[in-house]
């Protein structure tokens, strides 16, 4: 890989590059800020407080340039009485570029409200170029303001934390949304967020349980427009989910997710 190839690979990573959150959360357009889900080590932590039981999740999704570039993620967490420890792993791209994130959690009920910090440790590596670390913060919270909408707030990276001395900044990230549930069949989530090279964006989903084992979901986000489908199975302690994403340019973007409750 020359050196215009590099750059073009973190050029497309630093204006299209996403943390993996799941299928469940990837379908619902990323409205996961007043969220609850094992996957919420990779969003908005606080959302680990409305696990019962100890979960781990895997999943897999084919990079924007192609299926050669993939990213694959696992989360786990513990609940233990008010208190939940998270950890997470994602790692993108391909042998001869890639990066790799090792997250830990820690979220914290109080009753109504939810909070959570979250440290974060980076690497990327480039072929015959070498490697960075970094390091960065995040923390999160979720608030019920009754029995059916909960808000939530995140911010990851507020300190502009970059890879060590390459000054590759690592993105910061601010996020502010709500959840409401109307019955026991249909929850609504919606968010807006801001990245640290001023890239805002606006979402909504909808999560739908067509049968008690099934559920199907949908979403938009507007800034690119895009937008977003997908389903969940249960079965028994199992959870199999899939999602995929349009794009007016990059097409579609499958993702995978199989989860076990213990």
């Amino acid at each position: 890989m020359n050196f215009i190839g590099i750059i073009l690979v973190l050029s497309t990573l630093s204006v299209f590059g996403q943390t993996h959150v799941g299928a469940r959360f990837a379908s619902m357009s990323y409205a996961t800020v007043a969220l609850q889900d094992v996957w919420s080590a990779q969003q908005n932590q606080a959302g680990l407080c409305g696990l019962e039981k100890p979960i781990f999740s895997i999943g897999s999704a084919p990079g924007f340039l192609g299926n050669t570039i993939q990213t694959q993620a696992l989360v786990v967490a513990v609940p233990y009485r008010s208190h939940v420890f998270g950890l997470s792993f994602q790692r993108y791209g391909i042998t001869e570029y890639n990066e790799q994130k090792v997250g830990l959690s820690y979220a914290r009920s109080f009753n109504t409200l939810s909070v959570a910090l979250h440290s974060n440790y980076h690497q990327f590596y480039i072929q015959n170029y070498g490697s960075a670390q970094g390091f960065s913060i995040e923390a999160g919270l979720q608030y019920w303001a009754n029995q059916k909408l909960c808000l939530g707030i995140h911010i990851a990276n507020p300190n502009q934390s970059t890879y060590g001395t390459s000054g590759l900044p690592i993105p910061r990230q601010i996020q502010i949304g709500a959840s409401y549930r109307f019955s026991d069949q249909l929850l609504l989530a919606s968010g807006v967020n801001q990245l640290s090279n001023n890239l805002r964006d606006m979402y909504t989903a909808l999560e739908y349980s067509l049968l008690k084992w099934f559920l199907l979901r949908g979403g938009v986000s507007i800034n690119p427009l895009k937008h977003y489908v997908g389903f969940g199975m249960y079965y028994g302690s199992f959870r199999f989910d899939v999602a995929t994403s349009s794009h007016a340019v990059l097409g579609y973007t499958p993702q995978l997710t199989l989860s076990y409750e213990l």
